[in-house]
């Protein structure tokens, strides 16, 4: 199950939970990553 299908029986989301994983990463691109995932967000 996933949550579109949750999302169709009416449930509604708790908490986002979000993985991300590199073998290297600057800081710059981290926050890059996290800048695109609020966005997403608030649209």
């Amino acid at each position: 199950m996933v949550v579109n299908d949750l999302l169709c029986k009416g449930a509604k989301p708790r908490f986002f939970l979000d993985y991300f994983a590199a073998d290297s990463l600057r800081e710059y691109e981290f926050y890059e990553v996290l800048a695109g995932i609020q966005e997403g967000w608030e649209e």
